[in-house]
């Protein structure tokens, strides 16, 4: 191993994102916004009780209960950053994981 993606290789990652197709967001717009108002709600929560986060990563990962304490928690992001989008894009490209890529700032938009 050389390092850890979100440690050493681009540790302001996003490491959940959620996407819907703008047709369903723009006839569903009130369920996308309590969704994603529960996400950020979530995100909070866990960023503000690290023992609630440390349950939560050991009963959701099914993690050996010996390192619960010793893994290395990511930050809960409350807002997808879209430079952090494409910074996972240009990694994604150098490395042939992605073979065209995709104009993010046109793909990443906030609810409003």
């Amino acid at each position: 191993m050389l390092g850890f993606v979100y440690i050493d290789v681009q540790p302001n990652a996003d490491i959940t994102q959620y996407i819907a197709l703008t047709p369903w967001v723009q006839k569903n717009r009130a369920a996308a916004q309590k969704f994603a108002q529960a996400i950020i709600k979530g995100a909070q929560y866990l960023n503000a009780n690290e023992a609630a986060a440390r349950e939560a990563n050991l009963e959701f990962t099914k993690l050996n209960p010996a390192l619960k304490d010793k893994v290395m928690l990511p930050r809960f992001a409350t807002a997808v950053s879209a430079q952090e989008v494409q910074r996972t894009q240009d990694l994604m490209m150098r490395y042939g994981l992605m073979k065209q890529p995709v104009n993010v700032t046109q793909r990443v938009l906030p609810l409003q």
